[in-house]
């Protein structure tokens, strides 16, 4: 092993069987002066950008521009993050999936990166804020507000979600029944289920809420049931037969 930036002399001399030499002459060389180590470059162009708002708070990418200017260097970098005033520190590769993160929260983050000689180099500190939540619309029902008892009507019902999120529907049909939460359905998209009640009126509640939990007002509707046909026209059989005695009772005792 030779050293760095350091000239060597040398020269061959040869001799043959006879005893006889030759000497070249004196030739030299310097070794490689020793190779300077460059700071790995600052970290950059950070992902999502500094000061995003609005971020999606699902499956979070942290990602940035790094790299070092010399051939071969290997790099190691650290997070620094801070969130609802608590921070942290972590090794990570690069890119770095943070996850799932809460609503309306500011992230302040920072990434330091070394290279194999334990040079380091910083980013400046960045921030994003991720996205609120918003509570579905009131849902709309539709269908037979007046019917017959015991017959099965269809209701159609939507809800729209500001942030176009999923969601899900719990329906109270005011006769001590009710729908759990079902679904999921896309925002705006038509929802249809059926139900019977018997003879009555009723007032149908109908709620939804997003994928995240965030529930909408009440929607209502009023519902009317009166007897079914066979039932009115039993009814009215009933009332001829019951006129029909009480008239023949009538005359019987008025005959006495």
């Amino acid at each position: 092993t030779m050293n760095f930036n350091t000239t060597y002399y040398w020269k061959i001399v040869a001799w043959d069987n006879h005893g006889e030499s030759a000497a070249s002459p004196i030739w030299s060389f310097t070794t490689e002066i020793i190779p300077q180590n460059h700071p790995p470059d600052i970290p950059s162009n950070p992902d999502p950008l500094n000061h995003a708002t609005g971020v999606d708070v699902i499956g979070i990418i942290l990602n940035w521009t790094g790299g070092d200017p010399d051939p071969g260097d290997t790099l190691t970098y650290r997070l620094f993050i801070v969130r609802n005033h608590h921070g942290m520190i972590y090794s990570i590769p690069k890119p770095y999936y943070l996850g799932n993160q809460s609503f309306n929260l500011t992230v302040n983050w920072q990434i330091w990166v070394k290279d194999n000689h334990g040079v380091w180099a910083e980013s400046p500190w960045w921030c994003f804020t991720t996205r609120g939540n918003n509570s579905p619309s009131e849902p709309v029902i539709t269908g037979t507000v007046n019917g017959e008892a015991g017959t099965e009507y269809e209701y159609v019902f939507v809800s729209i979600d500001p942030d176009n999120d999923n969601v899900y529907y719990y329906i109270d049909w005011g006769d001590n029944t009710h729908e759990d939460w079902f679904g999921s359905y896309n925002s705006g998209e038509e929802a249809t289920t059926v139900h019977s009640w018997e003879e009555g009126t009723y007032i149908v509640k109908i709620k939804a809420k997003d994928v995240y939990g965030a529930e909408s007002d009440w929607g209502y509707l009023d519902v009317t049931m009166p007897v079914n046909q066979h039932q009115s026209s039993q009814s009215k059989y009933q009332q001829i037969i019951r006129n029909f005695i009480c008239g023949v009772l009538h005359n019987i005792g008025g005959g006495r």
